[in-house]
């Protein structure tokens, strides 16, 4: 007796993998969005010169700002946990309410008076063999509300003197030159415009 023919298996349908564009985290969907827009060109602006120019990323107002929370929020630990009953532990709440005030406004002077728009600082050399070429740069921007204007003014110095103040070079850039509008940005104009800016600086 013959045995029946077997039936074909279905073979599994492989679905194709979607790549993901790399650059999709700098793509803003409200091109009329100022925060958006400011951090997509900040944060782009900062990936690029890390990447296309090898600089060496500054964190010092990282770490201070880091440092003063630690101490900020130690101050209330020991507020709280102090091993000391009240009215005991009076003198200690009043110290910790006066180091907490204090902390809080050194930490807000320094966030509004000093970093301000501050988002990246870094030091670059433009000779790779004379150490004095080298610069000490940071970036900092500013778009205001229901503005299309990104303002980006780029602060620099010679690394090996700190006692002097910062040279400042003020640029005003239209959002429509950096941006299309579907809200993907303009890749080759912000390169362009980073590599000029460098070069500017070069022979300062």
């Amino acid at each position: 007796m013959s045995q029946p023919p077997k039936k074909k298996q279905d073979t599994p349908t492989v679905q194709p993998v979607e790549q993901k564009d790399p650059n999709e985290k700098y793509y803003v969907k409200n091109r009329y969005d100022p925060y958006s827009l400011k951090f997509s060109l900040d944060e782009y602006i900062t990936d690029a010169l890390q990447k296309n120019y090898k600089i060496k990323q500054i964190h010092n107002y990282e770490n201070i700002k880091i440092l003063l929370g630690i101490l900020t929020t130690g101050v209330m630990l020991l507020s709280q946990f102090y091993p000391l009953p009240f009215p005991k532990n009076f003198y200690i709440l009043l110290g910790c309410c006066v180091a907490y005030y204090i902390l809080s406004g050194i930490y807000t002077y320094f966030e509004e008076r000093i970093v301000k728009n501050t988002f990246v600082q870094f030091l670059y050399p433009f000779d790779k063999v004379a150490s004095a070429k080298t610069k000490e740069i940071k970036f900092a921007s500013k778009i205001d509300l229901f503005s299309d204007v990104y303002n980006l003014d780029i602060f620099y110095r010679p690394a090996d003197q700190k006692q002097f103040p910062y040279e400042e070079i003020k640029n005003v850039l239209k959002v429509g030159d950096y941006f299309y509008e579907d809200g993907k940005p303009h890749f080759e104009a912000i390169d362009k415009f980073l590599a000029e800016a460098l070069s500017q600086m070069k022979g300062r």
